[in-house]
């Protein structure tokens, strides 16, 4: 194990290429992102006894240092046989695939939309017509007097954020 980790050995060099250079491409951008934060977020944490200059190597060369030692296991990943052979079947699948035409994708689109927008219109007439029904018969309240608490509620709110603010 130790030998395939430290490995600069290519596997299978020209089969899934694109598939495997988009995964490590993806995973690096979160990488990356990940580094990122960690190196603003050292920045900003300098310690009162430390001067700027030797801050930053901290700030900006832990995330470097983190980010090639990430680097080369992200290599690896590509190379991992099991994970690479994975990454190459799904490739060959994906050139199985019978993509729909451009039509067929707009005229499907537009049947979800619209099912989109009769559910939702039926799923809100019947809040209503469920919320008139419990408002007559006493379980919910009328509208006015929610409106009244929830303006209550929020005025209290409000209160209690001024309260601990100002101490």
């Amino acid at each position: 194990m130790l030998r395939e980790l430290f490995s600069a050995e290519m596997y299978k060099r020209s089969q899934g290429r694109r598939m495997r250079q988009l995964t490590v491409a993806g995973l690096g951008l979160f990488l990356a992102w990940g580094l990122y934060a960690l190196s603003q977020q050292l920045a900003s944490a300098k310690p009162a006894d430390w001067d700027s200059g030797r801050w930053i190597w901290v700030a900006y060369g832990v995330p470097v240092l983190i980010g090639a030692v990430l680097s080369w296991g992200l290599f690896r990943v590509y190379n991992w046989p099991r994970f690479a052979d994975f990454l190459i079947a799904t490739e060959a699948e994906m050139g199985k695939v019978s993509w729909s035409t451009r039509p067929e994708l707009q005229r499907a689109t537009i049947v979800v939309v619209l099912t989109l927008f009769l559910l939702s219109g039926f799923l809100l007439s019947v809040d209503f017509a469920w919320s008139w029904v419990l408002e007559q018969i006493g379980v919910l309240q009328p509208r006015e007097k929610a409106i009244e608490k929830a303006t209550l509620d929020m005025n209290s709110l409000t209160a209690i954020i001024d309260f601990f603010t100002r101490a």
